[in-house]
């Protein structure tokens, strides 16, 4: 893991209003999958679930679409991961900082 320091990258949208609900359901979607993964592959229950969730964003600025922010509570690699499942879904993606 990471040692309490969430992995983030930015997420661009092109309607702002109609399509946090639906990343919000997409980041609950890549959690899931992700956890039943590491579930299946240990025999122990792991201690901490990852979180894949908006981490911040700010409204009412011209570019709104360039300050969102995706944060996974886990490695860089785990992030990776769930950077590219959300371009899956369609979105397109920063760089993981």
């Amino acid at each position: 893991m990471n040692n309490g320091k969430n992995e983030r990258f930015r997420v661009y949208l092109s309607s702002f209003d109609a399509d946090i609900a639906a990343l919000t359901e997409a980041c609950k979607s890549i959690s899931n999958s992700l956890n039943s993964v590491l579930e299946s592959t240990k025999r122990e229950g792991f201690i901490n679930p990852i979180q894949v969730f908006i981490d911040s964003l700010t409204l009412n600025q011209p570019e709104t679409h360039s300050n969102i922010w995706v944060a996974v509570n886990s490695s860089w690699q785990i992030a990776e991961e769930a950077r590219l499942k959300l371009e899956k879904f369609g979105y397109k993606t920063g760089e993981i900082i």
